[in-house]
């Protein structure tokens, strides 16, 4: 089963924090649980023309390049939204 892989049974428990995949020029970052309130996406390059969003909802995030990451700040869920099982960032751009 999935959760027993994104789950954090103790503090000693290495965990999944995302699932990636990539069509044309946007990655996307499937986290199983909303990070709060940033997420490291781990060897990603912002460039010029970078864009991050949330799959279903509206609005681009702030992110900033950190070290050979990027970080993104996610904000808490739409009071309107459905529950989610995941949460996708779209990063478009980077490299």
């Amino acid at each position: 089963e999935v959760t027993d892989f994104v789950d954090r049974k103790d503090k000693d428990t290495a965990i999944i924090e995302a699932f990636f995949t990539k069509k044309g020029e946007t990655l996307y970052a499937i986290l199983p649980h909303r990070p709060a309130p940033e997420f490291l996406v781990r060897d990603v390059k912002p460039s010029a023309g970078t864009e991050v969003t949330i799959l279903g909802e509206n609005g681009k995030l702030k992110f900033r390049a950190e070290g050979a990451g990027l970080r993104v700040t996610v904000p808490p869920p739409p009071e309107t939204a459905q529950p989610r099982y995941a949460t996708v960032l779209c990063i478009t751009g980077a490299r």
